[in-house]
């Protein structure tokens, strides 16, 4: 009982379990100083040297952007947002006027620009704006980004960007579709192995929710559906139980 799109990501998921080796931190302080100098252009130069340090750069710019210098928390701010964005010089134009028009839309208009972003296979930038909105304007949205981060994901691991993919499902963890490719995207990686620590459940999945879910994709439905029981999750205890054999709860 698998989703297509689990289906399409579980075929492309033929990744290395190794572990990549953590990079040092680095220290952003110099340009950090340099967004509030007396200098317009060293204040532009420590700007364009921040966003292109991309994500090492974040910490430091989130600390940044809570200064008490306006100048330094605007610019902070800014390059912040490019950041998380994922926006960079090489990003097209096309994407960063959809990206201007969203902001500047209401909120029945946010879902056609979502969908145009969409055709622009603008995978992350979509998920990362909808991840921004208050819970009540997702709660509306949902219709817009659903499928979205699979597709994304699939993108991601065919270029060889595993971390990628599991940012992508991570962000949408919340449909109960890219919660179990997020799960099969764990195993395939090889770290839902014997032994291995699980992963932290996504932002706003609760724990329980998270281990059925896991214990769902490392084949262990039994157990999953008794975790279920407990935890009183009916709606995945239901479907569970037909993976069991048993259709009565869930008609």
């Amino acid at each position: 009982m698998k989703a297509p799109g689990l289906l399409l990501l579980a075929g492309v998921l033929t990744v290395s379990a190794a572990d990549v080796p953590k990079a040092e931190a680095k220290d952003f302080g110099d340009l950090i100083r340099g967004l509030s100098s007396e200098s317009f252009q060293d204040r532009e130069k420590a700007t364009n040297d921040l966003w292109e340090a991309g994500p090492d750069a974040l910490e430091s710019l989130r600390e940044a952007s809570g200064s008490e210098d306006p100048e330094k928390a605007l610019r902070a701010a800014a390059v912040l947002e490019k950041i998380e964005l994922r926006i960079t010089p090489e990003t097209p134009g096309a994407i960063l006027e959809l990206i201007r028009e969203y902001r500047r839309a209401t909120q029945e208009q946010k879902p056609n620009v979502l969908n145009q972003l969409k055709r622009m296979k603008a995978y992350y930038q979509v998920l990362k704006l909808y991840s921004m909105e208050p819970p009540e304007v997702r709660a509306e949205m949902i219709p817009s980004v659903r499928g979205v981060a699979i597709a994304g994901a699939r993108q991601a691991i065919a270029a060889g960007e595993q971390e990628d993919a599991l940012a992508l499902l991570r962000m949408s963890a919340n449909e109960p579709n890219d919660l179990m490719a997020l799960a099969c995207a764990y195993r395939s990686m090889g770290r839902l192995g014997e032994g291995a620590e699980n992963p932290p459940p996504p932002d706003n999945v609760p724990t329980e929710v998270w281990e059925i879910t896991l214990l769902r994709a490392k084949g262990e439905i039994a157990a999953a559906a008794k975790l279920a029981e407990e935890s009183q999750q009916t709606v995945l205890l239901a479907g569970l139980k037909v993976l069991l054999g048993d259709p009565t709860l869930w008609l």
